[in-house]
């Protein structure tokens, strides 16, 4: 009579764990309903390219002409933060890096009333 307890016993308990059960790295405290968030996808940050700020435009009766870039006084083909500055103008200069060239203004395009 004990023996057939015993095999009654052990024919009632499960003989395979299900997949859900038997997860490796489990932890067994988490909520049932709980699942593990997805991970967070990095941004793509774009870096702004750094343009000297032009901050004034000199001309003398001579037409030498100095701009101030960055609060230094600048005349043509000095370099600054990398830039080479190639024309000065009334209102604007022109400045160059690796073949390519940027025009700076005195004045924004975009005025408000």
């Amino acid at each position: 009579m004990k023996n057939r307890f015993l095999v009654f016993i052990l024919m009632s308990l499960p003989l395979s764990v299900s997949a859900s059960e038997a997860v490796l790295g489990h932890d067994p405290t988490e909520p049932l309903s709980w699942s593990t968030p997805a991970p967070a996808q990095k941004k793509v940050i774009k870096k702004r390219q750094y343009f000297p700020s032009l901050q004034a435009i000199n001309c003398n009766a001579k037409s030498d002409c100095y701009a101030v870039l960055d609060d230094k006084s600048m005349k043509r083909g000095d370099k600054v933060s990398g830039y080479t500055l190639l024309t000065i103008g009334e209102e604007s200069v022109s400045i160059g890096r690796a073949g390519k060239q940027w025009q700076l203004s005195l004045f924004p395009q975009n005025i408000k009333n």
